[in-house]
């Protein structure tokens, strides 16, 4: 992509949206243009009138128009940077919102990759920084135009006086510009090295404070290894920046080197002109002011290009991001409608994650027919919710097939197939919104009914109609000051009544129950089996006790099928499930 695309893309979306942006830029530039010009000639013209004219009338009028010149241009100047903060931050929102909506539809393997996610630290700030990103360089268009024409002008009219001024003070602004040049190219190629730096700075400074960590942190003294981490990270991020400053530091003396030199002949020809009587006292005066605002106009026009070509590659980056990552694919436009009566098939199924070469599932085959009743089981680490990541394309087996009544899942819209599953999985996410919200997720034109069969279902129902506010009680009390907090075991029953509530024609939940002791386990099991009685319920687990009701037990073992039967035939067996079962069933013998 090219720098220039970016801009243009910008600029398309402000004339297409914010064409009220466009107005109060050409209202500002010309007010800065006029403010520029009026600093630069009216004192001129106060010096001549009291050296030449002697008139205290003269002068005082002209004194008083400057005066009220200045006040009336400053304040609008200050009126439409204020509206053009307002305008910009709200064309930054808009890409933070494209960003949002890209994430979420981006490839779930992507969110586990940490390459991907340093690689992209900087492209996502774009949307988030203030002085920088899209936010900054719109800023910066905001004023370069401004800055760019006073340039202009400022530069014809010292071109008049003496053409070696100009040249003196265009070398200057060449020499700034290629040091921010070279800086902003060292910085980009340090990319990955500083995102990666941020992406672990921002990861210790949340979980310093996030309360779910508080206990831990206090209890068993953490405090000093995540200190100690949080400092290395941050060392490793100024030793990046020292280096690249220390480049720009060198190249930078040398330019203020040049500048004195430069400011020394400029005032050097200005003061001999004076002494020849080619320039009056009041010109002198006006050529001395214009040489300070054009210096400060080449510096603030070099200070913006200078961003211009920092933040550019960063934002397409960005763009290029938002247009080309890897969706999940689908297939809309040739949707596979699935009938009842659901049956799911792996096939020689193996796969390993990205840049590993470990297998998790190794050439796996079993089948769940409709309306079965499936427990999966087996030790950590032997693909049990991996099976799950799979199910739902998360992502694609390293090979063999996963079929759905015959169908190859892949040839299946992935909206389409996900919404045959309710899926509670192990990490239980509630967010900061209503009850009513968490479990339909949707804000209006819901069920009322399921919503309540859902809560009475999980033994909830009570509990939120004691609250004040019901089911529209707000969740999470470090968000809302009227929030509620629940219990880990009341986080579980929540996100089994999303579940409950979404009412797929199969249900899958993953270690949903771990904060229920075996016996409050088993009978939830039992009674999602009766809510959920024509649907097909898969339920991955470690205890072993409380699945002994299901129609098949799956056990899975160094990421293959060890063994499969019922309860009765698996215990008969003697095997390895019988092993297991014996191994934890003595903590529960009275």
């Amino acid at each position: 992509m090219k720098l220039n695309n970016s801009l243009i893309r910008i600029y398309k979306y402000i004339k297409e949206y914010e064409q009220r942006f466009l107005g109060v830029f050409i209202i500002f530039t010309i007010t800065e243009i006029l403010y520029c010009f009026l600093n630069a000639i009216i004192p001129k013209m106060m010096v001549e009138t009291l050296y030449f004219d002697k008139e205290e009338t003269h002068f005082t009028e002209i004194f008083l128009f400057f005066l009220v010149s200045m006040c009336l241009l400053g304040y609008i100047k200050t009126i439409t940077l204020n509206i053009s903060n307002s305008k910009i931050t709200r064309i930054k929102n808009h890409y933070a919102k494209k960003l949002f909506e890209k994430i979420t539809n981006l490839k779930y393997q992507y969110i586990e990759d940490a390459d991907f996610l340093n690689n992209n630290n900087s492209t996502f700030s774009v949307v988030e920084d203030y002085d920088g990103g899209i936010e900054g360089v719109c800023h910066i268009l905001f004023s370069l135009p401004a800055n760019f024409i006073l340039c202009i002008f400022f530069v014809g009219i010292l071109g008049k006086l003496n053409l070696i001024i100009v040249l003196a003070l265009l070398i200057d602004w060449a020499i700034k510009l290629k040091i921010y040049k070279r800086f902003s190219n060292r910085m980009y190629s340090k990319k990955q090295d500083i995102g990666n730096s941020k992406r672990h700075m921002n990861y210790y400074y949340k979980i310093s404070n996030d309360f779910n960590f508080g206990k831990d942190i206090r209890l068993f003294k953490i405090k000093k290894n995540i200190l100690n981490d949080y400092i290395k990270e941050i060392n490793k991020y100024i030793q990046t920046l020292k280096k690249l400053y220390k480049i720009q530091l060198n190249l930078e003396n040398i330019d203020i080197l040049f500048g004195i030199v430069c400011d020394f002949i400029m005032v050097g020809i200005l003061i001999f002109s004076v002494w020849k009587g080619t320039v009056s006292i009041p010109n002198f005066t006006m050529y001395i002011t214009i040489i300070n605002m054009l210096k400060t106009s080449l510096q603030n026009t070099n200070e913006d290009i200078s961003k211009l070509l920092c933040e550019l590659p960063y934002i397409d980056d960005f763009f290029k991001f938002i247009d080309e990552g890897d969706l999940d694919e689908s297939n809309s436009h040739n949707p596979i409608e699935l009938k009842n009566n659901l049956r799911i098939k792996l096939e020689n199924v193996s796969f390993k994650y990205p840049n590993s070469d470990k297998l998790v599932l190794d050439h796996m085959n079993f089948e769940i027919n409709a309306g079965e009743k499936i427990a999966i089981v087996g030790a950590n680490g032997t693909g049990k919710s991996t099976i799950v990541k799979l199910l739902m394309k998360f992502y694609s087996p390293s090979d063999g097939i996963i079929k759905v009544n015959d169908i190859d899942i892949k040839e299946i819209d992935i909206n389409y197939l996900r919404s045959l599953y309710s899926v509670i999985f192990q990490d239980i996410c509630i967010y900061p919104f209503s009850i009513q919200e968490n479990i339909t997720c949707c804000e209006e034109n819901f069920d009322e009914r399921k919503l309540e069969i859902s809560l009475k279902n999980t033994n909830l129902y009570e509990k939120i109609e004691r609250l004040q506010n019901g089911a529209k009680s707000k969740l999470i009390k470090s968000f809302h000051p009227e929030g509620i907090d629940l219990s880990g075991g009341e986080k579980q029953k929540m996100a089994i009544a999303r579940a409950i509530y979404k009412d797929a024609p199969i249900a899958i939940f993953d270690e949903p129950t771990s904060a229920l002791d075996a016996i409050a386990e088993e009978d939830l099991y039992k009674r999602l089996c009766y809510l959920l009685e024509n649907k097909t319920v898969i339920f991955i687990s470690h205890r072993l006790t409380s699945i002994c009701f299901c129609d098949k037990i799956i056990l899975f073992k160094d990421g293959t099928v060890a063994e499969s039967g019922t309860y009765t035939e698996l215990m008969q067996l003697k095997g390895e499930f019988y092993k297991m079962f014996k191994a934890q069933g003595k903590y529960y013998e009275i």
